[in-house]
């Protein structure tokens, strides 16, 4: 893999300047992340997420991915009510239909514990097989309920593939959202959470922040973990 050090650290440079709001935060994040500068990047996931809540960014572009994304690796288990209450509002007030908001109902089930609801939205990601990413992202979250560590290997595999391809070629070229694959990772921290393993190799997922998130996630109190 080509060191990619020079093009995080100048777009770093650039969505740092003001003025501020949850995406920029969020942007900075992840090229925090690949700079492997992991407790800085944590602050900015969880400044992200606060502020999703407030400006709600995600909701007037339509990408409520964002905000349950950006949860999920600010290691803030607490705020989960406030994400799910937003993400259902969001899918009142937009019908629930674009498969965006069916993989963040599914994350905020599976977030919640309620597997047999978040395979109601696998269903529906499933069915658009030729949406690469969104497809993965279906057998990717069904394998986590099922804890099957093939299936689960090959489903982050496919969800990191399709990645890469808008990343280099696609819709992701222009923006630090290439960099990282936030679904990949916050998918392959539940699965860590469940027993499953990530095997996985890419530029477009840090092994390096899932290992800091889980061992901030270890050190933390009971109340603040997960399923407490």
């Amino acid at each position: 893999m080509a060191d990619r050090t020079e093009t995080y650290s100048e777009a770093l440079e650039f969505f740092e300047q003001p003025p501020y709001n949850s995406w920029k935060q969020l942007m900075v994040a992840i090229c925090l992340t690949q700079l492997q500068r992991y407790p800085h990047a944590m602050r900015f996931y969880r400044l992200a997420t606060q502020n999703s809540l407030q400006d709600r960014f995600w909701y007037r572009t339509n990408q409520p991915n964002w905000l349950v994304d950006a949860y999920k690796l600010a290691s803030r288990p607490e705020l989960l009510p406030q994400v799910q209450s937003q993400v259902e509002a969001f899918v009142t007030d937009y019908g629930g239909e674009s498969l965006v908001e069916l993989y963040a109902c599914g994350m905020i089930h599976l977030l919640s514990g309620r597997d047999e609801e978040a395979r109601g939205y696998v269903s529906g990601l499933l069915k658009k097989s030729k949406i690469k990413d969104t497809f993965a992202m279906g057998q990717t979250i069904a394998a986590i309920i099922e804890r099957d560590q093939l299936a689960f290997d090959m489903a982050l595999g496919n969800l990191l593939k399709a990645h890469h391809g808008m990343a280099r070629f696609g819709g992701l070229r222009e923006t630090p959202e290439g960099f990282l694959c936030l679904p990949g990772m916050s998918l392959s921290v539940i699965a860590l959470e469940r027993g499953l393993e990530v095997g996985a190799e890419s530029e477009y997922l840090s092994k390096g922040y899932l290992d800091y998130l889980l061992q901030c996630e270890d050190s933390a109190p009971s109340w603040r973990k997960p399923g407490n």
